[in-house]
């Protein structure tokens, strides 16, 4: 018997084209809100591919024990992550690819902070990125596209 755990999410972007999120990478992020006092923020890779000017999200990358995480920051300091976006890549005939950034706040409705937005704009390369906020009860999903985040809803 299949038991259902979750859609998929789907956003309309501002190119006109849409953003899929499957239902696996959902029950992963999931698995890292910082409900409790103590937990530490988390984050990782997007992993999946562009479909002309839509984008479909198949995949993340889950924290490493080498990565710098605090209740209030996380900085991913793992090769690992992108060791795993490589091998999408090869595995995949080069159609899986990173697509973007991951991470949670200790927030209940999270919103980016100037230290995402400056990482964002400073360190993604210029294609349509996909970020996503995990918080305790909702999420933040953006794109960053032309060095500009624009939060989807």
């Amino acid at each position: 018997m299949f038991e259902k755990i979750t859609d998929e999410i789907v956003f309309s972007m501002p190119n006109g084209g849409f953003l899929l999120i499957e239902p696996e990478v959902i029950v992963v992020l999931k698995k890292y809100r910082q409900k409790e006092s103590n937990d530490v923020e988390q984050g990782g890779i997007l992993i999946g591919e562009y479909r002309g000017k839509h984008i479909r999200i198949s995949s993340v990358t889950e924290p490493s024990n080498y990565d710098d995480a605090t209740r209030f920051s996380f900085f991913r300091k793992a090769k690992s992550h992108f060791k795993v976006a490589i091998k999408s890549w090869l595995l995949s005939s080069k159609t899986s690819t990173y697509l973007g950034e991951w991470h949670t706040h200790p927030e209940h409705i999270p919103n980016p902070s100037s230290i995402d937005l400056n990482s964002w704009k400073s360190n993604l390369p210029n294609r349509p990125m996909v970020l996503v906020i995990i918080g305790i009860t909702e999420n933040w999903w953006g794109i960053h596209e032309n060095y500009k985040t624009k939060k989807l809803t």
